[in-house]
């Protein structure tokens, strides 16, 4: 458990075609299914100034010399529904992504302007080999 994301995208599957014209007919190509394919997941927060576990595993993995293989990790993506009564904490969980055997390929910090007053925010991107969606019953 590493806290909370601000922006998470990424979150996108799709299933590539191949178009397959029919001899002698012009008035349609078939639309045959290849293979499933994804972007790498993409995690924007504020720049946490404390030790972070997931921090340490990116620096670990993009710095690699490959000496040692780069470690990957199932990562659960969870999207949680409303604050509960007392506006503090969310009420439950309401979609949960995991994402297998996936590990950090690139790891940004936004540029710093003194006269702006923004949050400096950094982005982690992982690539990952397959996910999962799974719909939590709260009720």
């Amino acid at each position: 458990m590493d806290g909370s994301f601000q922006e998470i995208s990424g979150i996108d599957r799709e299933l590539e075609v191949q178009a397959l014209p029919e001899g002698g007919e012009n008035g349609f190509t078939h639309q045959l299914p290849k293979r499933g394919k994804h972007p790498n997941l993409v995690l924007r927060r504020g720049i946490v100034p404390s030790t972070s576990a997931l921090a340490a595993w990116a620096e670990t993995s993009i710095s690699s010399d490959f000496s040692k293989p780069i470690q990957v990790q199932d990562l659960l993506v969870t999207l949680m529904g409303g604050l509960d009564e007392t506006q503090e904490k969310p009420k439950a969980k309401l979609i949960v992504w995991t994402f297998t055997n996936a590990y950090p390929v690139k790891w940004s910090t936004s540029g710093f302007k003194a006269m702006d007053n923004a949050l400096a925010v950094e982005t982690l991107e992982m690539a990952y080999a397959t996910v999962k969606r799974e719909i939590k019953d709260n009720g």
